[in-house]
């Protein structure tokens, strides 16, 4: 879509500063997605912090995941080791 702006003028017109010419023109419609660089400045930040947020839960569940099993596997060798080495602990003893 070309469009021309003509500077303003001191003096007036007495038409309507149409012509017929212009009249006959077809009018064209905005298009219906017009985006600022604002609005894609916005939308990168948006997206960005979505994204480290969603990294950043995946790494806090696989530290937390490694923790647990860690605590388990020392949880469950005390346990072998406080029994003089049987595995069934306190069911063992009878």
């Amino acid at each position: 879509m070309l469009v021309e702006f003509l500077p303003f003028t001191a003096t007036k017109s007495h038409s309507n500063d149409m012509t017929a010419s212009d009249s006959a023109l077809p009018r064209e419609e905005p298009p219906m997605f017009r985006f600022t660089i604002r609005d894609v400045l916005w939308l990168t930040v948006v997206v960005g912090l979505g994204a480290g947020w969603f990294v950043n839960v995946r790494i806090e569940r696989q530290r937390y995941e490694e923790l647990r099993r860690a605590f388990n596997n020392a949880l469950n060798e005390s346990n072998f080791l406080k029994h003089g080495g049987r595995a069934g602990g306190a069911a063992s003893k009878l």
